[in-house]
């Protein structure tokens, strides 16, 4: 067990450019589902893939102690390494999904930035010309 604990689950290992391109695609796939009616579905993603995404990606880039989140489960403690960020996404995911998708997306912007290892700018455009949500000035 002790091996087992110590050792980072794959998929809690952060790679930044694909956790920041994932995090867009689940946004997009979620807010589709919740517009055809797949309220549960869409959920499910926005909550979780989306989340888990921007939760790689941000602490990929964090400069806070992270030694405190659980190797398993990436989402585990998040609020004692980070909670001004753990109660933002707490606040967000409250919402229906594609209100909770858009307060993501707000938060992926103040935490990761647009361009240089952040969202993607040609994506984040893309996304939000397609869901039909302003871009930011």
């Amino acid at each position: 067990m002790k091996r087992v604990v110590s050792t980072a689950f794959p998929a809690n290992m952060p790679d930044p450019t694909r956790d920041a391109a994932l995090f867009l695609t689940a946004l997009l796939h979620g807010v589709g589902r919740a517009r055809r009616g797949e309220s549960l579905s869409a959920g499910d993603i926005i909550r979780g893939d989306a989340v888990q995404a921007l939760m790689r990606a941000v602490r990929a880039r964090s400069h806070a102690d992270l030694s405190v989140l659980d190797r398993l489960d990436g989402l585990r403690r998040v609020e004692f390494a980070l909670p001004e960020l753990a109660a933002q996404v707490a606040e967000a995911i409250a919402q229906e999904p594609e209100w909770a998708a858009r307060a993501l997306l707000d938060i992926a912007d103040r935490h990761l930035g647009i361009g240089d290892g952040g969202l993607s700018p040609a994506g984040r455009a893309a996304i939000t010309r397609r869901l039909g949500w302003a871009t930011p000035a």
